[in-house]
């Protein structure tokens, strides 16, 4: 017994140990401009720290105060710097990652941490108010896609307290996404016993299905762009092509309260998409006449179905992020 008992210790060990190899975040990160200087800290002007080529895989350790830089390491553990978030490809959530500097580049006079464990997501360009009222005074304006850290909240949601380079105010709730750990946030001193207020969670199936019936939408329109791109590409290299153009482009997406309701990156979304309706409608009204066209007049036509179809190509590319890291669960039930 004596000789089992180690034995056994020794394979709950080994047991543990696989399970937390099993569950340690990948923080894998794969540069994507052709070559970048890394900085000694998260700053443009800073000091150059090294050299990463694109293709390069590297290791994320920490965000800086608004989680536009990543501070990186080498596989084998050598830190070499900082660098911005949009020069990096990466499959997990930027808020994960540890704040390992919230000093530099502040604007604001309080350092920037995460008193409680817990950062959001800014989905849509923010006002930072000095109270929880759109009337209160305007502090600063909080970009698209910064992650801050959380000091507390609403308890319907409607306002959010944060830290944004060290200026501490609140936004409208609904310009943020919250991550699952929200609840370790204190909630608003003075209204946290308000009663009667409904939160509605909205089931990850029906956003889902928000996210592909604007898929179709988007995809039916790419495909017209591209169509239009290659005609307008031949006929610039002088070659005669049937004329056939399409009917334009007459509807916008369709969306009412319960839409943007049920899908809210709806309102950041279709702006943009509309734009692109309206470029390819133009690059179809200089085709629709059939016969011969000006020089001027193939360039404008080509360029807008070519912006379109980009503007769509993108637009696809966000729901495929919505589906993997934003709609809560989504991804499994893509699985």
């Amino acid at each position: 017994m004596r000789a089992v008992r180690p034995i056994l210790l020794l394979l709950c060990f080994i047991l543990t140990t696989a399970v937390h190899a099993q569950t340690k975040p990948d923080f894998t990160v794969e540069v994507e401009v052709e070559s970048a200087f890394t900085k000694r800290v998260p700053l443009a002007g800073a000091e150059l720290a090294a050299s990463v080529f694109i293709g390069e895989r590297l290791v994320a350790i920490g965000r800086n105060a608004d989680g536009t830089w990543l501070e990186l390491q080498r596989p084998r553990g050598t830190k070499i710097g900082w660098l911005v978030r949009s020069f990096l490809e990466y499959d997990f959530d930027v808020i994960t990652l540890p704040i390992t500097d919230g000093i530099t580049g502040l604007t604001g006079t309080t350092l920037v941490e995460e008193t409680y464990g817990v950062s959001l997501t800014v989905q849509y360009e923010a006002t930072l108010r000095a109270d929880a009222n759109v009337r209160s005074a305007a502090l600063t304006i909080v970009p698209y896609d910064v992650t801050i850290p959380l000091l507390e909240l609403y308890p319907d949601f409607t306002w959010v307290k944060v830290n944004y380079l060290g200026n501490i105010g609140w936004i409208a709730g609904y310009l943020v996404r919250l991550p699952e750990n929200y609840d370790a946030v204190p909630v608003t001193p003075g209204i946290a016993g308000i009663s009667g207020i409904t939160i509605e969670i909205i089931p990850a199936e029906i956003q889902l299905a928000q996210v592909q019936r604007l898929r179709e939408f988007v995809v039916l329109r790419q495909d017209i762009a591209s169509n239009l791109a290659g005609f307008w590409a031949l006929v610039k290299r002088g070659d005669i092509v049937p004329c056939e153009p399409p009917g334009f482009i007459k509807e916008e997406y369709q969306a009412n309260y319960q839409d943007y309701k049920e899908l809210p990156e709806l309102r950041r979304y279709l702006p943009r998409l509309n734009e692109g309706i309206e470029k390819l409608n133009r690059s179809i009204e200089i085709l629709q006449p059939c016969g011969t066209y000006t020089g001027p007049q193939v360039d404008e036509a080509y360029a807008a179905a070519i912006n379109a179809r980009i503007i769509f190509d993108v637009g696809l590319e966000q729901l495929i992020t919505l589906e993997q890291f934003v709609i809560p669960g989504a991804a499994e039930l893509l699985k």
